[in-house]
């Protein structure tokens, strides 16, 4: 995207990974990682790695949250705002909020996984444009 103002869901299944998810403002060494292990059953949203480093090392966190995966897919909804992430985990099961600083260029999504594979079902995304409030 041209910039990081943005709903996106993703939905993944075949999952046969220990760890899976998205990375959202991506750019140079910046990042900010949302992903699910498998094993513990566990959201997670990394904010290391998110830019503007005298506030993110002030505050480096892994923010983790319960998530069960009993449909045997994985559904991740995004609200992307600039400096501010929520994400809803199947449904509003868990949800993670946070703050980041990414740099202008830093608005990369990928997606990933560790230890196996999964398979992305299904994405949508929808720009955001701006409004005025008076």
């Amino acid at each position: 995207p041209a910039n990081n103002v943005y709903e996106m869901i993703v939905e993944f299944e075949n999952v046969n990974a220990e760890e899976f998810g998205v990375r959202l403002c991506v750019g140079g060494d910046e990042k900010t990682t949302i992903g699910y292990k498998v094993a513990e059953e566990q959201l997670f949203f990394d904010r290391r790695y998110s830019g503007l480093n005298s506030f993110i090392d002030f505050h480096k966190a892994v923010f983790k949250g319960p998530m069960k995966n009993r449909y045997e897919t994985v559904k991740l909804h995004f609200f992307v705002d600039n400096c501010s992430v929520e994400v809803f985990g199947n449904d509003g099961e868990t949800c993670i909020s946070n703050k980041i600083y990414p740099s202008v260029g830093s608005t990369g999504i990928e997606f990933y996984t560790a230890g196996g594979k999964a398979t992305v079902k299904s994405v949508e995304f929808y720009p955001i444009t701006g409004t005025v409030m008076n």
